[in-house]
């Protein structure tokens, strides 16, 4: 149903000193009116009653609950006389999120005021002083305001009668310096010591700016959350819990952390925990709030979070993989470079380790060997094999559900299994571990993908993951399953599911 209020009596005061007259009004028709020209609905109409000023020079108007345009235009004869001075601008300073200058009336100017716009837009307006030679310094820290943009400025001065001055421009370009946020991690906020079933849990998370420009200035609180410079959202399982946001007062400066926990969501950011194993997520501006980022594939952190006692251990954790990773051989219990399937290619290992098996396939696809992967493995001499560095290849595979399966052997001691995979042209990838003995609960997580935008509407990129897994079964004999799939993509067949490299080692006691 339309809202049809009642007019309402409005008066329009104009200074005194600027005589003007109405030149019309435009009202907006009533949309869903039942017309039979249904396009015509909702269109502006002029009316045809015009209002006039009166001798103090105020309109009164009456207003509806419709959109009305009021076209006014200043009498002849205030055109007449001399125009105020041009302004002219100095010192021009910029970074990655703010433009300063000085704007300079001299004396003698004729002016009641100057008006700065950005890009056609009014930006601020100072008052001069009559006669006097006037300084004005103005920073624009705008949340509009991103790196590596050029932006044009535009001052022009306003005499009392409402004459202009010409208008002095200059062009003002940010810095190409960007932010990139990383969450380092997710930790239990309340309760404090041992989560139980039942428990009603909050997480917080660090963020840290590791680039080399700040994020964006703030936007006024009138938007609402959007005043938030930076935001974190955290799920349990895959499912929201809730988020939150810093406040928005600052800009993130390079290197600054910032630890957040969440203030709203589904149920404001507090989970009822369940016994088993959950992968417990964080990711920093899911909606791309801050869209200068350099990199939007390392802005989550999942992990997991066992509630409940168990004989054995299985835990995860994930970041984004280095660029390059060097293997220490004599460190490792096992290291293996995935670089060989089926006799195509060779697959690189510790000479006489096998313990981390050898790839398998799961689901069905096409798998290959891939000489362009985004890790480059390098490995020390050891036992014959050669030292090598600047190593690209690994395996891919495409086709949804398809991908790699190995074992690693599980005993009474505590080990990590540090895992170097990817997923490529937007596509998700799901990792999973189990213990052969049940003696510690499974997960599955689902959080890596290579979309930096929406399923809905996707920007297809790769993500190079390092998956951290510590574990202990409970007696001899057993065994970590590992499995790394494709579980989504965006564009059919294009997506590829990467498999690179594995070390193994006892962790310290």
């Amino acid at each position: 149903a339309s809202v049809d209020n009642p007019p309402v009596r409005a008066a329009l005061e104009f200074s005194k000193k600027i005589p003007l007259e109405c030149a019309g009004v435009y009202e907006q028709g009533e949309i869903g009116s039942g017309s039979e020209a249904p396009a015509e609905e909702g269109a502006f109409k002029l009316l045809d009653n015009v209002p006039e000023f009166s001798a103090d020079n105020v309109l009164a108007l009456d207003v509806n609950s419709r959109v009305k345009i009021v076209m006014l235009k200043a009498v002849s004869d205030a055109a007449q006389g001399t125009a105020p001075v041009k302004p002219s601008f100095s010192g021009v300073e910029s970074s990655e999120n703010s433009v300063s200058f000085k704007c300079t009336l001299p004396e003698n100017h004729g002016a009641d005021s100057v008006i700065i716009k950005r890009m056609g837009m009014h930006a601020a307006t100072f008052r001069a002083e009559p006669g006097k030679a006037c300084v004005f310094e103005f920073c624009d820290k705008s949340a509009l305001l991103q790196p590596g943009l050029g932006y044009t400025y535009e001052a022009v001065a306003v005499s009392e009668d409402g004459r202009l001055s010409e208008a002095e421009k200059i062009t003002a370009f940010t810095d190409s310096a960007r932010p990139d946020l990383i969450v380092r991690d997710i930790r239990v906020k309340e309760p404090v010591g041992q989560i139980s079933a039942g428990d009603k849990v909050v997480f917080e998370g660090s963020i840290v700016n590791a680039g080399e420009g700040s994020t964006l200035n703030p936007a006024s609180t009138y938007v609402g959350m959007y005043n938030s410079s930076v935001a974190l959202t955290f799920s349990v399982d895959g499912k929201v819990t809730g988020w939150g946001g810093d406040g928005g007062e600052t800009p993130m400066r390079p290197g600054e952390t910032r630890v957040i926990s969440p203030s709203g969501g589904p149920s404001r950011g507090i989970w009822t925990a369940s016994e088993g194993t959950h992968v417990v997520s964080a990711e920093a501006d899911d909606i791309n709030r801050i869209n200068t980022e350099k990199n939007k594939i390392n802005n989550r952190s999942p992990k997991t979070i066992t509630v409940g006692g168990y004989s054995g251990l299985l835990s995860m954790t994930s970041e984004p993989s280095p660029g390059v990773v060097n293997i220490d051989g004599s460190k490792f219990e096992d290291w293996v470079v995935f670089s060989g399937w089926k006799g195509n290619g060779e697959i690189v290992r510790k000479p006489g380790a096998n313990k981390i098996g050898l790839p398998g396939q799961t689901g069905e696809g096409f798998i290959s060997v891939n000489p362009g992967c985004a890790i480059r493995m390098g490995w020390t001499a050891e036992g014959g094999v050669e030292a090598r560095s600047n190593f690209h290849t690994g395996l891919w595979g495409n086709c949804v559900g398809n991908g790699f399966t190995f074992t690693v052997p599980a005993d009474g001691e505590e080990r990590e299994l540090k895992v170097y995979a990817g997923v490529t042209n937007g596509g998700q990838g799901e990792f999973s571990c189990s213990l052969s003995d049940g003696s510690a609960p499974s997960f599955s997580d689902r959080t890596w993908n290579a979309n930096l935008s929406h399923p809905w509407a996707p920007v297809p990129a790769e993500a190079a993951v390092c998956f951290t897994v510590r574990f202990r079964a409970e007696g001899e004999g057993e065994s970590l399953k590992v499995s790394w799939k494709l579980v989504g993509e965006p564009n059919r067949f294009l997506s590829q599911i990467r498999l690179q490299a594995a070390t193994l080692e006892k962790t310290a006691e």
